[in-house]
């Protein structure tokens, strides 16, 4: 009985001693964590001081790409698509054969037109003996007048059928020619719309070849910034994967009857492809303009939108400020436009910690005074 109750005795003190030690680890523990969050019931927080800068003012749209110079495929002549040499994408130059009908016909007209020539020259020079020889006799007064008169006309008559022979040949190679389409420009191709063994007529669109080397951004200027924007204007042109820069090239005089709004071209150079027609991208009209912002790093922003908020330093206690965001920088800054007055100083971290009134402690940081 007494052994048992010694056995309890020590289980006891073996209990307390493990409290002990788990105790003095956990303090221990708690007084080695390296974040230094609270410190004497005050939130360590970095803050930078607001500062006024120069700004560039802009306007932003969104813009369609096109290209700066577009030609259109077609036939001057009809008849059967019997070989096609180009697909979309392809690079062609201007003149380069992209298709050809079938023209068996008039290759046979055409030698029958070259047939006809020659028989007429020849015919002609024929002719020709024959009143030179009239001539002669007529002048020594060893033919009638009525003879020369008509060996005359028979030369005229010749040389006129000749010229339409002529004529006719030229007519007939010409549409010969035709049976070729070719690239009316340099470019790239593209809508094909043509296939082996379609019948084709004149003005039939059967492809585009498309100059991408440089492309116009155009977009849609609303009244109200028609008077900001002027021929020659620098702008940026983005998109997804890429930026460029570009210049006001053209701008409509006459708004859209029913929308009211200025259609205008920004040119951007396109030698490295970098954008293709047809793409969206946003294009940022640059304004020689200038005015004064604020910028404070994104991690000084909080809530969501139509309800940001930064929180600043007021002697010591955090202060909740509703502010109006403007443009996000490439620098991941933050363009504020009220709420946060020059000079003030701006919490930038641990921000998700912190409610109105709490008391802070500021600690140096890379982002003070920037």
């Amino acid at each position: 009985m007494k052994k048992l109750k010694l056995n309890k005795v020590v289980m006891s003190i073996s209990a307390v001693i493990l409290l002990t030690f788990m105790g003095s680890f956990i303090w221990r523990s708690l007084q080695t964590d390296s974040t230094p969050v609270i410190a004497n019931h005050k939130t360590s927080v970095q803050v930078e001081q607001a500062r006024e800068s120069e700004k560039i003012t802009q306007i932003t749209y969104n813009a369609t790409l096109e290209p700066v110079e577009e030609g259109i495929v077609s036939s001057k002549a009809t008849g059967e698509i019997v070989r096609i040499l180009f697909e979309d994408g392809d690079q062609v130059v201007s003149g380069q054969a992209l298709a050809e009908l079938d023209d068996q016909d008039l290759r046979n007209q055409l030698n029958a037109a070259e047939i006809a020539v020659q028989k007429l020259e020849a015919n002609l020079q024929t002719t020709q003996g024959d009143y030179d020889r009239t001539k002669v006799l007529f002048e020594n007064g060893a033919v009638a007048q009525v003879d020369y008169e008509n060996a005359v006309t028979s030369l005229k008559l010749v040389k006129a059928d000749l010229e339409t022979a002529k004529i006719s040949r030229q007519s007939i190679s010409a549409a010969l020619e035709s049976c070729v389409i070719r690239a009316p420009i340099s470019g790239v191709m593209d809508e094909k719309n043509i296939n082996i063994g379609q019948m084709i007529s004149p003005g039939l669109i059967i492809a585009k070849v498309k100059n991408i080397t440089s492309l116009y951004a155009v977009v849609q200027i609303k009244q109200q910034d028609i008077n900001k924007i002027q021929i020659g204007q620098r702008a940026t042109i983005r998109n997804e994967d890429s930026a460029a820069e570009g210049l006001v090239k053209a701008l409509a005089v006459s708004a859209d009857s029913l929308t009211r709004v200025f259609r205008c071209k920004i040119e951007v150079d396109n030698k490295n492809k970098l954008f293709h027609p047809g793409d969206y991208a946003k294009v940022a009209i640059i304004s020689d303009q200038k005015a004064q912002m604020i910028t404070l790093p994104l991690e000084a922003l909080a809530g969501d939108e139509g309800n940001y908020f930064i929180m600043v330093d007021d002697t010591g206690i955090a202060r909740r400020r509703s502010v109006t965001i403007g443009e996000i920088m490439d620098n991941n800054r933050l363009e504020i436009k009220s709420g946060v007055r020059n000079g003030e100083s701006v919490i930038y971290t641990n921000i998700n910690m912190l409610q109105d009134g709490d008391e802070i402690a500021v600690v140096s940081g890379q982002g003070e005074n920037q």
